[in-house]
């Protein structure tokens, strides 16, 4: 197992898919920090992207996973020009698959 940490954070349209990617996280042997959201009730993905950021900034993580329904929010919520995180946008066949896409 590694002794890795990863956060995870998503927004309400990243909900379902949040909970898969950490079960494979968890599968490949890595420890995940779950930032939330913990439901599908509306969220602002600014704020979910500012969660994750914090953990880096806290040196909690040095990997994480932010998810919303395209991808493209959150990405530009990381990717402030004040901000050292990069996010990049990655689409998935999954999200036809879930149930709360």
């Amino acid at each position: 197992m590694s002794s890795e940490l990863i956060g995870i954070a998503a927004d309400h349209g990243g909900f379902a898919l949040k909970y898969a990617v950490v079960a494979e996280l968890k599968a490949l042997g890595f420890e995940v920090l779950d930032l939330g959201t913990d439901s599908e009730e509306p969220v602002d993905y600014p704020d979910m992207a500012e969660t994750l950021i914090e953990a880096f900034k806290d040196g909690r993580v040095s990997r994480g996973f932010l998810i919303c329904g395209t991808g493209i929010g959150i990405s530009i919520a990381a990717n402030r020009p004040s901000r050292h995180s990069r996010g990049t946008v990655l689409r998935h066949r999954y999200r036809g698959a879930c149930p709360a896409a």
